[in-house]
């Protein structure tokens, strides 16, 4: 039994296979289907477990009904099944994650990967930033604080749930972080499956959908930000003007890679990333709101 696991959502085109094409892993995969996969990819897996039906109502599902998941493990990964990496990479996430101390992170996204925001995007200044936001493509968790939040999983949200698991997160501005030292390729374009999301009458985009959290929550909308990094040279930049100058550094070879982003949309997505970035401050009585209040079930809201 390893320490890692790494658990995908997968359906008949998942990219898990190639995650454990090098079986030199430090993680167990689990495949938690949502629809008939070919028996192949089933049984690449150290396990194999069928739940129909939505992303994060059947991480929820997975880990009422087989606890022992919560228990085996000491880190757990959530992979969306259109990343594609390797098992090293896979790999370099779980020990940076250990050897940095992190509650809640991620890969950073290869720049031709789609993606919602610039700050996702590997900055190649950096081996891990310290941020305020991780989504839920492809988050990696201490299992202890994974354990806390799963109520959150059952409040009917299929999008903006990492909302609220990073304003949950402890000691947020040094246990949230993206690691840039692994990039991952994240293949299908953002919001592909809306509708299966909840996308759908009042909360037909994005927005609506985060206001309605907001709504219920009481959890404000925040622009992702960074607060601080490790470069590679291992010194831990912290001046937030000097960090908001560094995170514009995907820009200067962003424009010679053949991605699915127009260099005009990265740019202003990287513009909203960095307006705030030297200016705002995030007050932490806001944080560590209680997960129990944010886990209460929706009322009406289709998502």
């Amino acid at each position: 039994m390893k320490d890692n696991a790494v658990i995908v959502r997968a359906g008949k085109n998942s990219k898990h296979p190639m995650w454990v094409a090098d079986r030199n892993t430090n993680f167990d995969l689990l495949v938690v289907a949502y629809e008939d996969i070919p028996q192949d990819a089933a049984s690449c897996g150290d396990r194999y477990i069928m739940i129909p039906g939505r992303k994060v109502a059947g991480w929820h599902k997975l880990f009422v009904t087989h606890p022992d998941i919560l228990e085996q493990y000491r880190y757990i990964a959530l992979l969306d099944d259109d990343i594609e990496c390797d098992a090293s990479g896979l790999n370099a996430s779980f020990d940076l994650g250990r050897k940095f101390n992190l509650t809640v992170w991620q890969p950073s996204l290869s720049a031709d990967s789609y993606f919602s925001y610039a700050i996702t995007v590997t900055n190649p200044c950096f081996v891990i930033r310290y941020v305020n936001y991780v989504e839920m493509m492809c988050p990696f968790f201490n299992t202890s604080f994974l354990r806390e939040i799963v109520p959150l999983f059952s409040a009917g949200y299929e999008t903006g749930v990492d909302r609220l698991w990073s304003v949950c997160c402890p000691n947020l501005q040094r246990s949230c972080a993206i690691i840039d030292a692994v990039s991952v390729h994240h293949r299908r374009p953002v919001g592909e499956n809306r509708a299966a999301q909840g996308f759908v009458g009042a909360y037909a985009t994005y927005e609506a959908v985060l206001s309605e959290l907001h709504k219920n929550t009481g959890v404000k909308q925040r622009q992702p930000m960074t607060f601080s990094g490790v470069t590679k040279g291992r010194r831990l930049l912290s001046g937030r003007l000097l960090v908001c100058l560094l995170s514009l550094t995907p820009l200067l070879w962003f424009h010679r890679l053949n991605g699915p982003r127009p260099i005009r949309k990265f740019a202003s997505l990287t513009k909203a990333n960095c307006r705030n970035q030297p200016l705002k401050q995030i007050d932490a009585k806001e944080l560590v709101p209680s997960v129990k209040r944010l886990s209460k079930p929706l009322v009406g809201a289709a998502m």
